[in-house]
């Protein structure tokens, strides 16, 4: 939809197009899971946990999880999402990444550097996407837009 791209505040509303936090999304979970599916045993031993083959398939288990979530958010990018439009997806990626952020926060100090900027993307993805399930109205915009 020709002008999604772009983040504007009117009349004290700010309006962010699902198609970003989609993309963002699906990109940084997508990438995620190929790192995680490619170095498995790698990614367990940075994360302090042994790298035996057991823990390389639930980590191979978990990428598997991301590509499919990632490819899921990339190919619905022109779908509307906010409100009662898409609910499932944005419930979806809400839970995800807010579980996410609360687990890696609770053991970010353990975990240096790459835990806190994780627990730091979760955090921003689960707002973006509880602001579209919560409090988006993607129809209400584009009726207000076709009136200017």
């Amino acid at each position: 939809c020709k002008g999604w791209a772009y983040i504007s505040i009117r009349k004290g509303r700010m309006y962010v197009p699902s198609k970003i936090v989609l993309v963002s999304s699906g990109v940084v979970l997508f990438g995620v899971g190929v790192a995680l599916d490619v170095l498995p045993q790698e990614t367990a031993r940075l994360m302090g946990a042994p790298g035996t083959p057991a823990v390389a398939v639930l980590v191979q288990v978990l990428a598997a999880a991301l590509l499919g979530v990632g490819i899921l958010n990339w190919l619905s990018r022109e779908n509307r999402v906010g409100g009662i439009y898409g609910r499932p997806m944005a419930l979806g990626n809400f839970l995800l990444f807010g579980v996410a952020a609360m687990l890696l926060w609770r053991t970010h100090s353990a975990g240096g550097l790459a835990v806190t900027a994780s627990a730091a993307v979760a955090t921003v993805f689960a707002l973006a996407f509880g602001w579209l399930l919560f409090f988006a109205d993607p129809v209400g915009k584009e009726a207000q837009r076709s009136k200017e």
